[in-house]
C-alpha cells in the first residue's frame, strides 16, 4: 500500500512538472496517464479507487462521508450559537419570547388558545351553533359565563345597504337563539334590544340606515333589573372593504378595536348579565336576518377565553383576513 502511494505521489510530482513545463507534449501526457492508471486504478469518475493489486488507496473520501462532515460542523456551530444566546438570555437581556407579551427578540411559537369559527361563512344561518357547525369549524371550547373573553371577526358591509326599521344585528351571544326570530328582530329598537334578545349580554349591530357600528351590553340578572348600556357609536366603518373588529369584554370594561386601532372603550356600570355557568356551551350567532338582505357578511371569527392585550391584538391584526 505505502509503496504504491509513494509511487503515485512521485508520479504525480513528475507529472505536474512535465505537464507544467511540457504541456504541449502529447507523449508526456500519455505516459503520465498510463502510469497513473497502473498505480491509481481510477473509477468512472476519475477518482483513485484501488492500486493495481486491489488494495484501497483511500485518497478520496466518499461523497456521503463528506456531506456528513459538513452537516456535523454546521450542527455544532448552530448549537454553540444557541448556547451563547441562552447565556445572554438569562444573564444580560431577554432573547427568547414564549408569547407576544414577553420581552425578547426571538418569538418561540407555542400553543395558541384562540378558537376559530365561521371560517368562510358568508351567509350564516341564524340557528347555527358553533359546536354543531358542519363543514365550517367544530368548536368545543367553553367560554367564560359572562365576560373576561375576547372575540375577533372580519366584517364586510355591502355599500348598497337598504334602510330598515330595526337595528341591523351583526353578531350576538346567546344560549338559546331559537327564541329570536326574524319577526322579533324586526320589532327591536335601540331601547329594547335586551327584551328582544332575551338570553344575551352583548349585541353588535349597525344603525338602521347607516354604517355606524354599535356595541350594546346587558347588565343585571335574567330575573329582572336588567339595563342596556351602549358604547358611543363608531361612525362610518368601511363599506365594500373587509375590516377586522375586535371586542375585549372584561368584567368591568369593554374595548372595541377596528383594524388594530382602539375606537371605543367604556367602563361597565354594575355586573354583566350571566349566561349559564362556566361549563355551559355559550355560542355566538350571526344575524337572524338573511345576509343578502342585511348587507353584512362575517368570516374568520376568532375567540379567546380571556382578555388579550393590545400587543396581542396588533399581532392578530397582522394575520391575513379571509378572502371570502
Amino acid at each position: 500500500m505505502l509503496p504504491n502511494l509513494i509511487n503515485l505521489l512521485s508520479i504525480g510530482s513528475i507529472g505536474n512538472m512535465f505537464t507544467s513545463n511540457f504541456s504541449s507534449t502529447d507523449a508526456v501526457r500519455a505516459a503520465y496517464e498510463a502510469a497513473r492508471k497502473r498505480v491509481c486504478n481510477p473509477g468512472i469518475n476519475g477518482r483513485c479507487r484501488t492500486s493495481s493489486s486491489g488494495s484501497a488507496l483511500g485518497a478520496m473520501l466518499p461523497s456521503s462521508a463528506s456531506t456528513f462532515g459538513i452537516l456535523f460542523y454546521i450542527s455544532l456551530f448552530t448549537f454553540i450559537i444557541f448556547l451563547i444566546l441562552v447565556c445572554i438570555h438569562y444573564t444580560m437581556f431577554p432573547i427568547f419570547a414564549l408569547s407576544v407579551n414577553d420581552p425578547g427578540l426571538i418569538l418561540i411559537p407555542t400553543s395558541n388558545d384562540s378558537e376559530l369559527s365561521y371560517k368562510t361563512d358568508s351567509s350564516a344561518a341564524p340557528t347555527k351553533r358553533r359546536d354543531t357547525d358542519t363543514g365550517i369549524a367544530l368548536n368545543k371550547t367553553k367560554m367564560p359565563a359572562c365576560c373576561n373573553y375576547t372575540i375577533g371577526v372580519d366584517i364586510l358591509i355591502d355599500g348598497g345597504l337598504t334602510p330598515i326599521t330595526h337595528p341591523n344585528v351583526i353578531l350576538y351571544r346567546d344560549l338559546t337563539p331559537s327564541s329570536v326570530t326574524a319577526a322579533i328582530a324586526a320589532t327591536a329598537t335601540k331601547a329594547n334590544l335586551n327584551t328582544k334578545y332575551v338570553n344575551t349580554n352583548i349585541i353588535i349591530w349597525l344603525d338602521n340606515d347607516t354604517n355606524n357600528l354599535n356595541v350594546s351590553l346587558v347588565t343585571g340578572t335574567a330575573s329582572g333589573n336588567e339595563q342596556l348600556q351602549h358604547l358611543p357609536s363608531i361612525e362610518n366603518v368601511p363599506l365594500n372593504k373587509k375590516f377586522r373588529l375586535v371586542v375585549v369584554l372584561a368584567d368591568s370594561f369593554v374595548e372595541v378595536y377596528i383594524n388594530g386601532g382602539l375606537e371605543q372603550s367604556m367602563q361597565i356600570n354594575g355586573n354583566l348579565k350571566g349566561l349559564g355557568t362556566s361549563t355551559s356551551s355559550t355560542d355566538f350567532y350571526p344575524s337572524v336576518i338573511d345576509s343578502n338582505t342585511s348587507g353584512v357578511k362575517i368570516t374568520n371569527m376568532s375567540m379567546w377565553p380571556r382578555v388579550i392585550t393590545s400587543k396581542e391584538i396588533r399581532t392578530y391584526e397582522a394575520t391575513p383576513m379571509t378572502s371570502s
